[in-house]
């Protein structure tokens, strides 16, 4: 799989005439966040979360962001399909998709969704606290989309 920058510098380069591109889909809002230490305290915000969505006197504690989205019209089959998370505070215990786990790592994380998204999709992503500093998403959540005759594996 090529890395990030790589798949970046593909785009707009005509290729036996054939158009490669790639296309970022941000997804920015609505999130829920629902932080595990009151269970009935979930919000709505953005990601990344601006200042005024984390409070100054929030207590760390486990939280969980969700963002349901639909399948962006005019993908191909052959077209490859990653989400990409470039940042966040705090240790990333969980990501699911549609309910399946994930491989979870450090930032930038990309996982290729291509074999494994729906008509309608649910990210899930749980965060802990770490360094005594409560969790927050501070980073782009993105689909990146590779089309043509590059995105076949």
């Amino acid at each position: 799989m090529p890395i990030a920058s790589e798949r970046h510098a593909m785009f707009s380069i005509q290729s036996q005439g054939h158009f490669i591109g790639m296309h970022t889909i941000r997804l920015r809002y609505p999130w829920t966040k629902q932080r595990h230490q009151d269970e009935s305290d979930a919000s709505r915000v953005n990601v990344p979360e601006r200042d005024e969505d984390v409070a100054d006197d929030e207590s760390p504690c486990a939280t969980t962001y969700t963002r349901n989205f639909n399948r962006p019209t005019g993908i191909e089959s052959d077209d490859r399909v990653w989400l990409r998370i470039t940042r966040w505070q705090g240790t990333l215990v969980s990501l699911r998709i549609n309910g399946q786990p994930q491989p979870i790592g450090t930032p930038p994380l990309e996982i290729e969704l291509s074999k494994q998204w729906a008509p309608h999709n649910q990210i899930e992503i749980q965060i802990d606290p770490a360094g005594g500093n409560p969790v927050r998403f501070d980073g782009d959540v993105t689909l990146e989309i590779q089309t043509g005759d590059d995105a076949v594996a």
